[in-house]
């Protein structure tokens, strides 16, 4: 079965790759291609499914500038595959993607079916982005929406920057540090987008772990695992002063649940953030 992605050199792609590359062919989608029509049509043409990742770092100071980075690098490349695969004889079966669970407010804790679209910039990102990608469905493709909380893994995304302070030991929490975070183990990411493919879910999926925790109980985990004194606190506007708005990443709760990896019998092989960070730091 062949994959086109997107993305593939990104923390995501890059160990979804490794893990499945015996299982799948590959076919690698690179920024080039996402903004040429004819090579793109070339490319995409014998794929199978064709998973999405495409996106610029979200954990950045979000200048006027950035924000429509931040819009374009995913809007753009996810609208050029789909009308891709809208010229395409033979469709691929199945379209995954990315999105992300910003797409929420979810101060009380919900899932797919409970969660409520926030109204900020992050939110507004994922819907037209969402909107673009489920657009495929009109061409009777297959379509999962990846809606993905803080993934942790040891090569990539935030996590060396967020345990670097610990390993230190000047770790603390942030600001009161009751922010909630749904955050999942880098090895249960890839695994549940192979689960989607192989159980065929056509829905918006939340790629979180059952447990979120609290950036404090995060904190002092951490801190116990690594044998770090965990006293200090990151001032909230320590965090503006550096990423602008994008410091609400950090700063507000996501608590959310993913209900229908659980509802379609995914397995998580770290379900808690104790089994997941001794994985990481030890």
């Amino acid at each position: 079965m062949k994959i086109a992605i997107s993305g593939h050199r990104g923390f995501i792609g890059k160990n979804f790759i490794n893990k499945y590359k015996t299982k799948y062919e590959f076919i690698f989608l690179n920024r080039k291609d996402l903004y040429t029509p004819e090579a793109l049509l070339n490319k995409i043409d014998s794929a199978d499914i064709i998973i999405n990742l495409a996106g610029a770092p979200i954990l950045k100071r979000w200048t006027k500038k950035y924000k429509n980075i931040i819009v374009d690098s995913r809007v753009i490349p996810t609208k050029n595959i789909v009308a891709a695969m809208s010229k395409l004889k033979n469709k691929p079966k199945r379209f995954l993607s990315a999105s992300a669970i910003g797409i929420y407010t979810s101060e009380i804790q919900c899932d797919e079916y409970t969660c409520k679209i926030n109204n900020d910039f992050l939110s507004y990102v994922c819907q037209i982005w969402e909107n673009e990608a489920l657009k495929a469905e009109e061409y009777g493709i297959s379509t999962s929406i990846l809606r993905f909380g803080v993934v942790l893994g040891k090569n990539g995304g935030t996590f060396p920057r967020m345990i670097l302070p610990f390993k230190l030991g000047i770790g603390g929490k942030i600001a009161s540090g009751k922010q909630v975070i749904s955050w999942i183990h880098i090895e249960d990411c890839i695994r549940a987008m192979d689960h989607i493919i192989e159980k065929n879910i056509n829905k918006e999926v939340n790629i979180v772990a059952p447990n979120p925790v609290t950036n404090y109980e995060f904190t002092k985990i951490a801190g116990n695992i690594l044998k770090r004194p965990t006293v200090l606190t990151i001032p909230s506007f320590i965090l503006k002063l550096v990423y602008g708005e994008g410091a609400d990443i950090l700063l507000k709760t996501q608590n959310v649940l993913p209900k229908i990896l659980l509802e379609s019998g995914f397995k998580f092989e770290f379900p808690d953030i104790i089994s997941a960070l001794k994985d990481l730091l030890l």
